[in-house]
């Protein structure tokens, strides 16, 4: 009798410190950016192609997300993350700094303390010349101080982005009036700037910055035939 209870007592004490590990890894999370928590191992597809008008010949598909503490304490965390991709440069930007990467393998950026209820802004960019297939996988680790400068690490959420571009380049697409335009040529070369119109523009393909007076900048390829 003694040993089945202390057997119990044993298997109670196992899942007790599990639930521990596994609401501490709850604790961080990544978001969406409408706000919305992202499921620990989900994937994410970006499709979306764009020229990059400031590097010729190039294109970029780009994705924002943010980590988010919700615990009710500091906690030091890292990211970790493994890169597939066929060519190009990807960049990681979180915990206000960026890493650049033109081969494939595993890095991961410095520890860095969150403040209970902070957010932090990942963006991931990925830019190639013709092949934009890729994936990147993020791994939360959080780091717990046990005393006499020993740390243990638990894996937090893990996320897969996969880069899918629907086409090699921008689509063509009505832009709005009533804005403010930086017109370029398809190799990034600036023509014109701050126009208050398209309308006088000669026929071609142009790449046009586009910016309002609520903020709101998208880049766009715009046809004149």
């Amino acid at each position: 009798m003694k040993l089945r209870l202390l057997n119990f007592l044993g298997m109670l004490a196992c899942a007790f410190v599990g639930m521990q590990a596994q609401t501490s890894s709850d604790d961080v999370v990544f978001v969406n950016a409408k706000g919305e928590t992202i499921s620990p191992n989900a994937t994410l597809n970006v499709s979306k192609v764009e020229d990059d008008v400031f590097t010729p010949g190039q294109k970029q598909m780009h994705t924002e997300l943010f980590i988010s503490n919700r615990s009710g304490k500091t906690q030091k965390m890292k990211l970790s993350y493994n890169i597939e991709m066929q060519e190009g440069q990807l960049e990681v930007c979180a915990f206000e700094s960026c890493n650049s990467h033109e081969e494939a393998g595993t890095y991961q950026l410095e520890p860095k303390d969150m403040a209970a209820a902070g957010r932090e802004e990942l963006s991931i960019k990925h830019m190639f010349a013709t092949k934009g297939n890729g994936k990147v996988v993020l791994q939360i680790i959080i780091m717990e101080d046990e005393g006499n400068g020993n740390m243990t690490e638990k894996n937090g959420p893990k996320l897969t982005i996969n880069f899918i571009p629907e086409t090699a380049g921008i689509a063509s697409s009505p832009i709005p009036a009533g804005g403010i335009y930086d017109v370029y040529d398809t190799n990034g070369v600036l023509l014109y700037q701050k126009l208050t119109s398209l309308s006088t523009l000669p026929k071609g393909t142009y790449i046009v910055k586009y910016r309002n007076k609520q903020g709101v900048i998208f880049t766009r390829k715009y046809i004149i035939s």
